[in-house]
């Protein structure tokens, strides 16, 4: 159908979400409600800036003590990459490849069907978080990726230069880290008065 009106209208902008953040000591309180094995996933989380399934499926040997690091994988799996399993049919026995935060019963395997022990179940963690940040009375709608949120945020505020901490976090884009700037542009608010000092 010609409807001749419509040439003239523009599409609306679409309006940026502004990702929900805690303050450090929101952080603080939910981390202090946060118990055990939870706790400890919780602090990765805020303390890394990596992503729920990151945390849950990290293994053995994506942890360097010696050397500070934490090896991220950011591809999905189940047991063993697939080609690693038929080419090392042993390597999963090994313990580089076990689970950090394993699931505490065991399970059939939905790719080959054997009976073993997968990671923890992603939705324990989540639902420990929503349970602290109840406990801590924290009025914000905060998740596990708001954990995530924060560290951008706070390493933000900190100082710290877009491209290092979008490098942090595993974007892809540095546009996807320019979300969270809306913690540098705190008009007035963000002025230190000289006598403060």
């Amino acid at each position: 159908m010609d409807v001749p009106w419509m040439g003239g209208m523009v599409r609306a902008k679409a309006s940026i979400r502004i990702p929900t953040v805690l303050s450090v000591n929101e952080v603080h309180r939910l981390l202090a409600c946060l118990d055990g094995v939870y706790s400890l996933m919780a602090r990765l989380i805020y303390g890394t800036g990596m992503r729920l399934m990151e945390c849950v499926s990290l293994r053995v040997k994506d942890v360097d003590f010696d050397r500070h690091e934490i090896l991220v994988r950011d591809v999905p799996g189940v047991a063993m990459p697939d080609a690693l399993s038929r080419k090392y049919p042993e390597a999963g026995k090994s313990w580089g490849w076990f689970w950090i935060f394993p699931a505490p019963d065991l399970s059939d395997d939905p790719e080959t069907g054997i009976h073993r022990r997968h990671h923890i179940y992603e939705q324990n963690l989540q639902r420990a978080i929503r349970l602290g940040v109840r406990k801590a009375g924290i009025a914000k709608t905060a998740t596990t990726h708001t954990l995530r949120h924060s560290f951008v945020t706070h390493l933000l505020e900190s100082g710290y230069d877009i491209r290092t901490v979008s490098i942090l976090s595993g974007h892809s884009d540095v546009s996807t880290t320019m979300i969270y700037t809306h913690v540098l542009n705190k008009g007035g608010r963000g002025v230190i008065s000289p006598l403060d000092r």
